[in-house]
């Protein structure tokens, strides 16, 4: 699926690769620029994963939001499809000091997922 019409190509030398612009979700109304860079990661894992079971349009646009859920105690979200092991460890790093939420890995690779929850006390 693409629903909000950022799968693009990337062309390096002679090879093309897919990608997902997040400058599409911008040009429709739904800010990105603000989010921090591992956020962001996080936003084109669903852009690039949307396929309206596991990953719909719905979650991507309240997706750009889960420190804001997580932190007032409405949310513990778990991030899938989970990010490579860099992407979660950026996440961990990012939100390490966030007065408001935790992050946990859980499970085995390849399916290791990243949950975010509000921090306890």
């Amino acid at each position: 699926m693409n629903s909000f019409s950022s799968r693009s190509t990337l062309k390096v030398g002679n090879k093309e690769y897919e990608i997902h612009r997040l400058d599409a979700l911008d040009k429709q109304g739904i800010s990105t620029r603000h989010l921090p860079y591992s956020l962001r990661i996080l936003l084109e894992n669903l852009l690039r994963h949307e396929d309206g079971k596991s990953v719909t349009a719905d979650d991507i646009v309240t997706g750009q939001f889960p420190l804001e859920q997580a932190g007032a105690g409405r949310l513990q979200r778990v991030l899938e499809p989970g990010p490579h092991a860099v992407e979660r460890r950026w996440v961990h790093l990012a939100l390490r000091n966030h007065p408001e939420v935790a992050t946990q890995s859980i499970g085995e690779e390849p399916n290791r997922r990243i949950i975010v929850l509000p921090r306890a006390g």
